[in-house]
């Protein structure tokens, strides 16, 4: 077996970086609990030893500059304010060979609204893929804040709520038609660049209170 660079996070958070196979790494432990991450380069795993999430930076910018014309790079995000509650504001930020795209919209659905940023991004997902659809793109990357909209479409935790089954039939049905679709998760507030865009955009697309949408 090949030896690969393993991070190891223990119950109680804390990180450590070996360079071994996994069989033996996972002897040393017996613990069901403890989580790896493994990569071949050194470098990407000590990222990930003081940091605790991949280096999302240099891989985005490589995709960028590979893009096929019916390849995309997409950041999402939604956003839930105090400043006016009756409303959820979404974006995206979709990235093709041809340039830079940038959408957003905002919407007081109840369902939407209860889900606060998590129906956000959920919106935000499904108006970036409707229009990668329109525009007859096949391949998407997807980065996005909240875990979980990648976990109900792998089969890794259940939707529950409608708004999520909702929006896991919609993502299924992209990829029966053909449509590639990855997701990855961007840590929030931890410096990404597009990220951060995608973020104050979904902010921006709530009204103020004197605004309201008629």
């Amino acid at each position: 077996m090949e030896k690969r660079y393993y991070v190891v996070t223990y119950e109680d958070g804390t990180r450590k970086l070996f360079y071994d196979t996994w069989d033996n790494v996972e002897g040393i432990h017996h613990r069901k609990s403890v989580k790896r991450f493994d990569a071949k380069d050194k470098e990407e795993a000590e990222y990930f030893e003081e940091h605790g999430y991949r280096r999302l930076d240099k891989e985005i910018e490589d995709k960028k500059k590979k893009l096929k014309p019916n390849e995309a790079i997409i950041f999402t995000d939604g956003s839930h304010q105090n400043k006016n509650p009756k409303y959820v504001g979404f974006a995206a930020i979709i990235m093709t060979a041809n340039g830079e795209t940038q959408l957003k919209g905002c919407s007081n659905d109840s369902d939407i609204v209860e889900s606060a940023n998590v129906g956000g991004e959920i919106s935000a997902i499904k108006m970036a893929v409707s229009w990668a659809k329109a525009h007859d793109l096949k391949s998407l990357s997807i980065y996005h804040d909240y875990e979980e909209v990648k976990r109900w479409v792998d089969d890794k935790d259940k939707a529950n709520k409608d708004v999520a089954k909702k929006y896991v039939k919609f993502i299924n049905q992209q990829r029966d038609d053909g449509m590639q679709i990855k997701f990855t998760r961007v840590p929030g507030h931890r410096g990404f660049k597009d990220n951060k865009r995608v973020d104050k955009l979904a902010q921006a697309a709530i009204p103020e209170p004197n605004e309201d949408m008629k």
